[in-house]
């Protein structure tokens, strides 16, 4: 979480941790319940890409499947 931009930060707690709805968090930050959703969605993405490249350097074997399904949610997007 801590890759994460500080609104993709602000997003995660109050969604997840906190258990605000969409409704409540989006209103909390000034957002609409979409953009704080798809800011949320964006950081999660990118987060877990970086995450990737480390594992690929690793040597991990299931990265590119991984990175595949990654990829396909971004041209979604």
């Amino acid at each position: 979480m801590k890759a994460m931009p500080p609104k993709a930060q602000k997003i995660f707690i109050s969604y997840y941790i906190s258990q605000y709805s969409w409704k409540e968090t989006a209103k909390g930050l000034s957002l609409t319940v979409g953009a704080a959703q798809k800011i949320l969605s964006d950081a999660m993405i990118k987060t877990f890409g970086i995450r990737m490249q480390e594992l690929r350097r690793i040597g991990f074997q299931q990265v590119t499947e991984i990175e595949n399904y990654l990829k396909k949610k971004q041209r979604i997007h």
